[in-house]
């Protein structure tokens, strides 16, 4: 084929597409509406994760350091806390 019949098959297409959009403009719209939500209903579902940790392997060494740290952070939270509520209760 011709670069010259492909091109005309293609217009044709859009012809016939756009003709069908502009004598049915309360059908396209409810057709769009439809599209939008069935999309729209899905976005509260979307969960954008964004730690550094889940983007490295498992057995990448920065991902064991990192997670190591923070358990290490989280006992010494616990143990600050622990001590703190019990100066509250001495005094």
């Amino acid at each position: 084929m011709s670069k010259q019949k492909i091109s005309s098959k293609i217009e044709k297409i859009f012809e016939n597409y756009t003709r069908l959009i502009f004598r049915n403009p309360v059908k396209t719209l409810l057709v769009m509406l439809i599209v939008f939500s069935a999309f729209a209903v899905h976005v509260p579902d979307i969960i954008i994760d964004t730690s550094v940790e889940e983007m490295l392997q498992k057995d990448d060494p920065k991902r064991i350091e990192s997670r190591s740290l923070k358990l290490s952070k989280a006992r010494w939270r616990r143990i600050i806390s622990h001590k703190t509520n019990w100066q509250l209760l001495e005094e």
